[in-house]
Order: structure tokens, then C-alpha cells, then sequence
């Protein structure tokens, strides 16, 4: 192909669109990278130390989405809710790790869908909001991610035997006091012994 600035002899491979195309794709995945450094020393999260399995990203992710979730309001529940999480996060397969870091990173980062320059845990309420219901009902790519993260949340917040009282007709399966059969109790206290 033949540029007719280059004279006709000249090959030019590198056009002016070739050129724009390349320092676009550069400022683009320089200001991706930016703000994702900007991400992770603006602000201390409560409570994302206690999240040793993760990343600093997903921690600060994970504790600003975990309110949002559950409607939990109490800081000392959501403390006790983390280390469940953490846990739980703990005895999982390095791949499904990897995907959990994916999913908190994209999370993240996706913000821009919305038209907002701040990664997720700076948003303001409404906007996280927003973004929250972007998510669950936008494009059905999105709704594994959206529903994968809502169970992490769960699962730490459910964790904590009073959450589950607040279920309606919840029972536990066996009573503090015990079964009514007493076959059954010495199996279990010989299991508890073990």
C-alpha cells in the first residue's frame, strides 16, 4: 500500500491512523493504570486488613460492597462478617481466587460504564447505587459477576448465627438444647470429642 505523501516508490507502514490508534491505546491504559493506583492509596478502609487473602483492590472493594449487600449498619457485625469472609476465601482453590481478584477488580474499575472517573469505593451513595443497579440489570455479562460478589456477601453476612434468626421461620437443626433423642446426642458429643 502506497501513501501518496511517501512519493510512489516508498512503502509506509505506519500511517497517521496507525500513529492516533497507538497513542490513544498508550493515554488510555496509562490513565486505566493511574487510576488504579489512585485506587489503592487515597483512602484506609475499615476493616480491610482483615482480608488477608486479597489483593489491596478487591479488600477495599469487597468492604465498600459489603454494607450496600446486606444492609448491615453495625460496625462491629461487619467486623466479625470480614473474618467469616476471609475465611471462607481462605479454603478456596487458587483458581477460584484468582476469579474472585477478577471479578472485585473489575467491579472496581467498571465504574467508567456509568460515566463516573472514581473507582467503586469512592463513589458517593447515590452513585453506588446506580451503579449497583447497572450491574444487575444491564447487559447479561454482567449478572454472573454482580450475583458471584452478592454471595460472598451473604455468605459472610449469614455466617453469623444472629443474621439467620432474622430470617422468617428459621430454625436451627438442632436446638441449644439439644436433640430429643438421646441416641442421637451421645453421637454427637462423641463426634465433638474427636
Amino acid at each position: 500500500m502506497k501513501d501518496q505523501k511517501s512519493g510512489p516508490n516508498k512503502l509506509n507502514l505506519f500511517t497517521r491512523r496507525d500513529f492516533l490508534l497507538v497513542m490513544s491505546s498508550i493515554l488510555l491504559f496509562s490513565f486505566l493504570g493511574l487510576r488504579l493506583i489512585a485506587g489503592l492509596y487515597f483512602r484506609r478502609f475499615t476493616h480491610a486488613h482483615q482480608l488477608t487473602n486479597l489483593s489491596k483492590v478487591s479488600k477495599n472493594t469487597l468492604v465498600a460492597l459489603f454494607p450496600l449487600m446486606t444492609g448491615e449498619e453495625d460496625p462491629e457485625k461487619i467486623k466479625r462478617s470480614i473474618k467469616k469472609i476471609n475465611s471462607y476465601i481462605s479454603h478456596l482453590s487458587a483458581r477460584t481466587k484468582f476469579e474472585l481478584e477478577l471479578a472485585l477488580l473489575f467491579f472496581n474499575q467498571a465504574t467508567l460504564l456509568i460515566g463516573s472517573m472514581a473507582p467503586f469505593p469512592y463513589l458517593d451513595l447515590n452513585k453506588k447505587l446506580r451503579y449497583l443497579d447497572y450491574l444487575s440489570t444491564g447487559p447479561r455479562f454482567f449478572g454472573p459477576i454482580f450475583l458471584g460478589l452478592k454471595e460472598v456477601c451473604f455468605l459472610g453476612h449469614y455466617a453469623l448465627e444472629e443474621n439467620c434468626a432474622l430470617i422468617p421461620g428459621y430454625e436451627t437443626l438442632v436446638s441449644a438444647n439439644g436433640d430429643h433423642d438421646p441416641e442421637f446426642n451421645d453421637m454427637y458429643e462423641r463426634l465433638e470429642a474427636r
